[in-house]
């Protein structure tokens, strides 16, 4: 790996810790806890809350299957954090919005992730350049697009003849 042995080995560790602390439940306000990928995807849906992105889209976006996808925003719904709508000319694309509730804990609950987590993270990315910082996150996402195997089409079963 050369040169980029550090920055492999750190995208791995990183992978792994995130992976190990996913299902872990934490409460990021009275009486609401949130799993990390929950939290994930109910920021994302505060960060485009002024699009229109169809539930498929999201799950998409975010590289997380349709399935669990759903099951996520059926627990956000349960919460209080987000509500479904459709479009009156089309039912069946999903469409997800903060509640008024939602955004207030999205609100509380950041502003004390950016001081634990991304601040000290933020700050030792500041001497990187804006491109080298593109140059960066194009690398990362071209690199994820190949760990990516899910096309969004089924497996073809594997057969097995029956007697």
């Amino acid at each position: 790996m050369g040169r980029y042995r550090a920055l492999v080995a750190a995208l791995v560790q990183h992978t792994n810790i995130v992976g190990k602390g996913m299902t872990k439940r934490n409460e990021i306000s009275e009486g609401v806890s949130l799993t990390p990928q929950e939290w994930q995807i109910f920021e994302h849906i505060l960060e485009y809350h002024n699009e229109t992105f169809s539930m498929i889209t999201m799950s998409k976006r975010l590289g997380i299957p349709q399935s669990s996808f759903s099951r996520m925003v059926k627990r956000l719904c349960s919460c209080g954090l987000v509500d479904k709508y459709q479009a009156v000319n089309n039912r069946k694309n999903i469409i997800l919005k903060p509640t008024d509730f939602g955004q207030k804990i999205y609100r509380e609950h950041s502003g004390r992730l950016l001081e634990l987590m991304f601040r000290p993270f933020f700050e030792a990315l500041d001497p990187v350049s804006d491109e080298d910082l593109d140059t960066l996150t194009k690398a990362i996402r071209l690199f994820n697009a190949t760990l990516d195997t899910d096309t969004g089409e089924p497996d073809e079963p594997l057969l097995v003849r029956m007697d």
